[in-house]
């Protein structure tokens, strides 16, 4: 009887499982294996920072093409016509991972979507330090601030 109980219980389980693997359109994907999306694309970006994308297709298909967000994780991106905006929250730590998958669909003159995976890396923004003298109105100063950066070159 209770051999009969366990294997109820875990074929419950596993349907819960099961259930929960499964990626809806718009969801919040952390963790997920997003493979099935292609090749990621991957961009550091600091906190409070945006990025924005505008796809390009042949001129004689762009009327025909929709572009939306298949994977949107914490809501950070959203679409406005063709284009993508990702905000990333001025408040998230480094080392925080949003994943967007961009979808872009054609119904006619043929149906196909095709995907674009961006896993965006949350690192330390820009900072910049430097010693400025005493400044006198009318007198030229010299300063040349130093930028460090997580997301590259600063200049």
């Amino acid at each position: 009887m209770l051999a009969r109980q366990t294997a109820a219980v875990l074929a419950v389980l596993a349907m819960v499982f099961a259930g929960s693997a499964m990626i809806a359109p718009g969801s919040d994907a952390t963790g997920e294996d997003l493979t099935g999306y292609g090749q990621v694309n991957e961009i550091n970006i600091g906190p409070g920072y945006s990025w924005t994308y505008t796809p390009t297709f042949p001129s004689d298909l762009t009327e025909f093409i929709t572009v939306s967000l298949q994977v949107n994780d914490g809501n950070v991106g959203s679409v406005s016509g063709k284009t993508v905006t990702v905000n990333i929250p001025s408040n998230a730590a480094a080392g925080t991972k949003y994943n967007v998958v961009i979808q872009a669909s054609m119904t006619s003159p043929v149906s196909q979507t095709a995907y674009q995976y961006v896993t965006f890396t949350v690192v330390n923004g820009l900072s910049v330090s430097g010693t400025i003298n005493d400044i006198i109105k009318g007198s030229n100063i010299n300063f040349t601030p130093v930028g460090t950066s997580d997301m590259g070159d600063v200049t």
